[in-house]
């Protein structure tokens, strides 16, 4: 099916490489040979490939490497290279690191699943594939652009019903992709994978059989045409704000360290694996280089003269759904301005008053007997059998709140003449619609910490929620903050960055050594370079998820170092909600963090500073007694904690958050902050020492 949307859509000549059977490590000759037949035969009958960019993997896997790796050379910035990940990304992350490092950037990595993401690195071993074993995330690591979009199983991996216009179409090349659909064997037909396919050359991720019919100029069986998504373009990443350019936080100065031996380090980030944001020297970023998908030619099938719908079936009963409304549960009233949700619509909650919703279907007959709701595909499958017919259910009228989560959604409702879903059919009503994220969320995250003698790392934590992967980069500046007026940095950091399972992602010791092209002039990140070539920086794509970075001094330095985390990628479908620091407390070497809030509006966000609430993690010496301060931009003092029930308002919401700390010596505030920057000093209060952990979120 990919094959034969890209020749449809005039983009054959632009293969330059199709590599099949490409999970080589575990084979299957029989499924091999039927895979070879789809792969090379479609080629054939539709029309316009190069014979000599198929490579059947499993039989030779040397040149089929060779070959990715030539066409990833030949990427520029006028030439640019998206790869359709359809399997395991072994084959491609083999390609990748024999690549010229150079020319990864120009590389953007499609895909929809995460059983293709992780299968090579988690099942690999346990299925005999040996060296090095690729995951979605390393590819980023590689220097690749990654874009993730949602799983296509949902649209496209359907009843063989809802194909039967390949197998009755009057165009031979349509009846091949049946055919090849009957010799995969499976229980339902699946060409989930060539929705990547259809989204490079439409931009719209949410491919169907109905728009793949439409796509192919075949006519459409249904009395009404079936609503298609607004194809979406891919996103242009826009240069993310961040901080001027700051030394060391004003609010408290930075004395010289007092070495002391303390216990050695955690492995591992602390109860949230979330780094902590600074106000630190913050450069001014540029956007993230990504390529866009090819825009096809030819994407708009020309039918044949006037074509003749072969006979449907016709819905038997009278019944429609004529609209959907967005409704506020809390007053049972239509929002304003959704009164009718249209396809294509985006519900930006950051700008809507009500804060429950549900989304009611509109019938045109009282004789209604029943609507049954599909969302996101079957993902929730709601029967309601009285007016009014609520997506989220209601109990005579009083609405129910559903969760309606930031991303792209579809939603279908059917009307019947008998309640549950009996009696006959009437006609449907399905729509794609957004709901946007809003543009809250940390844009930087930083924190100052002091690495003595024998002292455990600084560790910093972050997450990512939304459904997109998001360009993050990573620093820890030691000598280079002597421009900011601190003279004891760490001689010579190292940096690593593990996922929420322990798994190292990435690490680097210097910058220079493993992404040069990035971060030196005149690479796309070139305003992040530390000053000093020992100190180490990471730019990689991650997807959804906790993180967590370690700052080490090598061969025993030890002294000041910053550690940092920005957002570089520009799109709020995906956002920083949670990062943190964790470090050892002094007397004269405090813990300090900060953080930029961007956006538009006022962001609800929980600090604490924990310490008793860490000995569960094997941290044995903890800032028994920790305060929190919270400075804004102009080193104005915005908040104060002690004891973190002190202030019953802030204990309230910090309970309802779920964030409250376990110990009332600990300190916590609930602030709701503009757009800016803000520094947070964490000390101990009475002289205490040890190790504490600072953490900002943001809350809804």
């Amino acid at each position: 099916m990919s094959i034969a949307i890209l020749s449809k859509t005039g983009n054959a000549p632009k293969l330059v490489y199709y590599g099949y059977n490409d999970h080589y490590w575990q084979s299957d000759s029989a499924r091999e040979a039927e895979m070879r037949t789809s792969a090379e035969r479609t080629a054939t009958i539709w029309t316009g490939f190069r014979s000599n960019v198929f490579f059947d993997v499993t039989a030779n896997r040397d040149a089929a490497v060779s070959a990715l790796a030539g066409a990833i050379n030949q990427s520029s910035g006028s030439n640019r290279l998206t790869i359709l990940a359809a399997g395991p990304m072994q084959v491609i992350g083999l390609a990748l690191a024999q690549s010229n490092s150079s020319a990864r950037q120009f590389v953007t990595v499609i895909s929809h699943s995460a059983w293709n993401d992780t299968h090579a690195a988690s099942d690999g071993a346990a299925e005999g594939l040996t060296g090095t074993r690729y995951s979605y995330a390393m590819l980023g690591g590689l220097g690749a652009n990654l874009d993730h979009i949602k799983d296509q199983n949902a649209g496209l991996d359907r009843p063989y019903s809802e194909f039967f216009w390949l197998r009755d179409s009057s165009d031979p090349k349509l009846n091949w992709l049946w055919q090849r659909g009957l010799a995969a064997a499976k229980s339902t037909f699946d060409c989930s994978d060539s929705g990547m396919a259809y989204y490079l050359v439409t931009g719209d991720e949410s491919a169907t059989s109905t728009k793949l019919r439409a796509l192919f100029g075949e006519p459409n069986p249904t009395p009404t045409p079936s609503p298609t998504a607004t194809p979406r373009p891919t996103p242009t990443p826009t240069p993310s704000p961040t901080a001027t350019p700051r030394p060391t936080p004003t609010p408290t100065p930075t004395p010289t360290p007092t070495p002391t031996p303390t216990p050695t380090p955690t492995p591992r980030p602390t109860p949230t694996a979330t780094p902590s944001p600074t106000v630190s020297p913050t450069p001014t970023s540029t956007p993230t280089p990504r390529p866009t998908a090819t825009p096809s030619p030819s994407s708009t099938p020309t039918p044949s003269s006037t074509p003749t719908p072969s006979p449907s079936p016709t819905p038997s009963g009278t019944q429609a759904v004529t609209s959907f409304t967005l409704i506020d549960a809390d007053t049972n009233l239509p929002v304003p301005g959704y009164e009718t949700l249209v396809e294509g619509a985006v519900i930006n909650r950051d700008e809507l008053s009500a804060s429950h919703l549900n989304i009611r279907a509109n019938t045109n007959s009282g004789d209604v007997g029943s609507v049954r709701f599909a969302y996101d595909g079957e993902a929730r499958v709601q029967v309601e059998n009285v007016p009014p017919f609520a997506l989220f259910g209601d109990q005579s009228g009083n609405y129910d709140n559903g969760a309606l989560s930031p991303g792209e959604h579809t939603l279908t409702a059917t009307p019947f003449t008998g309640n549950s879903a009996s009696g006959d059919e009437g006609i449907s009503l399905a729509i794609a619609f957004g709901v946007g994220q809003g543009e809250g969320g940390f844009q930087n995250g930083s924190g100052l910490g002091h690495i003595g003698p024998n002292r455990e790392a600084v560790v910093s934590g972050f997450v990512i929620k939304g459904d997109r992967p998001k360009t993050i980069i990573l620093r820890a500046l030691g000598r280079s903050l002597e421009r900011f007026g601190v003279k004891t940095g760490l001689p010579d950091p190292s940096l690593e960055l593990h996922d929420s399972k322990g798994v190292l992602l990435a690490s680097n010791d210097n910058w220079r050594d493993s992404q040069p092209e990035l971060f030196g002039p005149p690479g796309p990140y070139s305003a992040f370079r530390p000053f000093n070539d020992s100190e180490p920086a990471i730019a990689i794509q991650l997807p959804p998820g906790s993180y967590s970075a370690i700052v080490r001094g090598s061969e025993g330095g030890y002294g000041k170092v910053l550690a940092e985390v920005y957002d570089v990628t520009g799109n709020h479908r995906s956002k920083l909600t949670n990062v943190s620091i964790r470090a050892f407390v002094e007397i004269n070497d405090l813990l300090i963090g900060g953080f930029i809030v961007h956006g538009r509006t006022q962001t609800n966000v929980i600090l604490r500073a924990l310490g008793p609430s860490l000995l569960p993690y094997g941290i044995a010496h903890v800032l028994r007694d920790p305060s929190l301060a919270v400075f804004d931009q102009e080193g104005n003092l915005v908040s104060y904690s002690e004891d973190w029930q002190a202030n019953p308002p802030q204990a309230a919401e910090i309970v309802r958050s779920g964030l409250a700390p376990k110990f009332p010596s600990e300190s916590a505030c609930a602030l709701r902050l503009p757009p800016g920057r803000y520094t947070v000093v964490v000390r101990g209060r009475n002289g205490s020492e040890g190790t504490a952990l600072f953490d900002v979120y943001e809350v809804p």
